[in-house]
């Protein structure tokens, strides 16, 4: 990949396609080449942070966050993802970077349900609260939880 960008293609190539491709296979190096060769990770028409989210790829989220990458965007599709297949851990720091519990209908919550994830399912009923005021035990969670960056 390296040898590609200094050959003149472009990090930001049909929509960020490289990013996404790359945060689809979890590869963390890649996209942390392209992010440094002017890959937008705001992009929503990327939709880098979703594949990410979605392959459970913990260290990518934690990269495009990081790079600037909206949790809230697409109606925090990223979130949605996370919690279908059950990624607790990206779906914590989806949360406290933002990502609205409550988007999309709570769909989320309902993709969570329905896969039989109750530990997604605290996490995601904990940021209702909060949000709705109740405080909630999210980052009680985020401080225990055994997450860590692949």
């Amino acid at each position: 990949m390296e040898v590609l960008l200094r050959a003149g293609v472009s990090a930001r190539a049909e929509n960020g396609m490289p990013l996404r491709a790359a945060c689809r296979e979890g590869r963390v190096e890649a996209a942390r080449l392209l992010l440094c060769h002017g890959a937008d990770p705001r992009s929503a028409a990327s939709g880098a942070l979703m594949e990410a989210a979605r392959g459970g790829h913990l260290g990518l989220v934690l990269e495009l966050l990081a790079a600037g990458a909206d949790p809230r965007v697409d109606g925090s599709r990223a979130l949605v993802e996370a919690a279908a297949a059950g990624h607790g851990c990206v779906v914590l720091a989806l949360l406290v970077a933002g990502a609205q519990p409550h988007a999309r209908n709570g769909l989320a919550l309902q993709q969570a349900e329905a896969g039989g994830h109750h530990q997604v399912l605290e996490f995601l009923h904990d940021a209702v609260s909060r949000t709705s005021g109740g405080g909630g035990n999210l980052f009680r969670h985020a401080l225990g939880a055994a997450c860590t960056p692949a």
